[in-house]
């Protein structure tokens, strides 16, 4: 159990976990630099207020290389050997899937900012969990964000999805599939590429020889992203 949030301390430790290097580490860095500017303008305003105190944050930052099973293993020394008392952040969802169980045993307060697989906020009830939140918007949400004005100023007629073999890719392919049957759209492709593929070509020369007229992304990295745009 971590017990130093009780303690008369002037500074308060956040975890944050996120892949810093990698295939992901754009998308990573991304939001950790947001987590950095936070901390900066909290701390440059003297910090937050909690108890009539001032507290200064003071940001850790973990690096699992957007691999879901390095997820642990950073999580558990920033408890052990960081002693942080919260912690924000998480890319990947089957990273944060792994650890929400660490996050509750340890009673460390965790907000999710990235991790989008509606199974976290599914389990999140479920199990009652305590220390455990998502802020990121659910898959079903980003799905439909994408969707809706593609619909409303393009109306394609065929649909096709590129996304990540992980439950977030396909997750989006599901709620496409769904949108498509209610708004009279032919979904037809679909295509799931491993996280770490760069080269799309394969995936877009099937999207393309099924003529669809929009594509729907879900992909994380500026590697396959920049691929996709060439």
């Amino acid at each position: 159990m971590n017990m130093a949030f009780e303690k008369p301390d002037d500074i308060i430790k956040v975890g944050t976990i996120a892949p810093l290097t990698g295939v992901l580490a754009f998308d990573g860095n991304e939001l950790a630099n947001g987590i950095k500017l936070a901390e900066k303008e909290i701390n440059e305003c003297g910090g937050l207020r909690v108890g009539g105190k001032r507290i200064k944050l003071e940001v850790v930052y973990g690096d699992d290389q957007g691999r879901p099973e390095a997820t642990g293993s950073v999580l558990m020394r920033m408890i052990e050997s960081d002693r942080i008392h919260v912690a924000v952040g998480h890319l990947k969802s089957t990273g944060f899937l792994a650890v929400m169980d660490l996050y509750e045993r340890y009673r460390i307060p965790v907000v999710d900012v990235a991790a989008a697989a509606e199974s976290i906020y599914q389990r999140i009830a479920a199990e009652k969990m305590k220390y455990v939140f998502q802020a990121s918007p659910a898959g079903v949400d980003i799905t439909n964000a994408l969707v809706e004005p593609l619909g409303y100023w393009f109306k394609p007629k065929k649909l096709a999805v590129c996304a990540e073999n992980q439950e977030g890719g396909k997750q989006t392919g599901e709620h496409v599939r769904d949108w498509a049957s209610k708004n009279d759209v032919e979904m037809v492709a679909e295509q799931y590429v491993p996280l770490e593929e760069t080269n799309l070509i394969p995936a877009l020369s099937t999207i393309k020889a099924s003529r669809a007229e929009a594509i729907v992304v879900h992909l994380n990295g500026e590697g396959p992203n920049a691929s996709l745009f060439e």
